[in-house]
């Protein structure tokens, strides 16, 4: 039997890493691509059928009185995981501030960087620091040669904020400086998948991005998988 043709994905489709299994509850590799529009309810409810594998997100901590004591976790009868989803609407690639995109996949890397239920995260720190750096850097490149551009036409790099030795070596590769580059890590630690928003952020909130300005941004996970985008800046 002919096996059908790939289907080439529609400006609406969107592209989520969320392969769990039980004992092992951390987005790694494998990608489902759902056609349409998903509304933040939808994702508050495919996020919420998988807190029972996350408890600790539904807890807080509570500091001890006076100081005396190491903080502990306790249940937050407050939470609510559409208080943590927030909706954005985003250009569509026919818009003209997305100017170039790379996204990838590599399960091999799966034993690399994973977390099975009620252990701690368990990484290679080695290899994935020299993963890391080889795949922001080739994604990069991938998106700028699409954008038609080249690290000297940037004028911010928003890069993962998982360890600044990474964002170094990159930069170094990338031949961007870090005058160039945006860097909250010292201030906000590995926030994961928020760090690029949040580095993003405080670069627009100090004016360090004007209409106009292209702007890379660059990151990788778990999986391993990766992404680069190139914007224009600007309404």
């Amino acid at each position: 039997m002919a096996s059908s043709p790939p289907k080439r994905l529609s400006a609406h489709d969107s592209v989520f890493l969320s392969w769990e299994r039980p004992e092992q509850p951390m987005h790694v590799a494998e990608c489902m691509v759902y056609d349409g529009h998903i509304t933040a309810a939808d994702i508050v409810r495919m996020i919420g059928d998988r807190m029972h594998l996350l408890p600790r997100y539904r807890q807080k901590i509570v500091p001890a009185p006076f100081g005396i004591a190491h903080p502990t976790w306790e249940d937050d009868p407050d939470f609510d995981v559409a208080d943590h989803v927030d909706e954005q609407t985003l250009p569509s690639p026919g818009d003209d501030r997305v100017l170039g995109w790379d996204l990838g996949v590599d399960g091999s890397g799966v034993p690399l960087l994973y977390c099975n239920h009620g252990a701690y995260i368990q990484m290679d720190g080695r290899e994935v620091f020299r993963r890391a750096v080889r795949v922001t850097v080739e994604s990069a490149h991938a998106a700028l040669e699409r954008a038609k551009l080249t690290a000297a036409d940037i004028a911010l790099f928003v890069p993962h904020q998982a360890n600044l030795r990474i964002i170094e070596a990159a930069n170094q590769r990338l031949r961007i400086p870090l005058e160039r580059t945006a860097v909250v890590l010292d201030r906000t630690g590995n926030n994961s998948a928020g760090s690029i928003p949040l580095a993003l952020a405080e670069a627009a909130d100090a004016g360090r991005l004007r209409d106009g300005d292209n702007v890379l941004l660059s990151g990788f996970g778990a999986g391993m998988t990766w992404a680069s985008v190139v914007v224009r800046w600007g309404r």
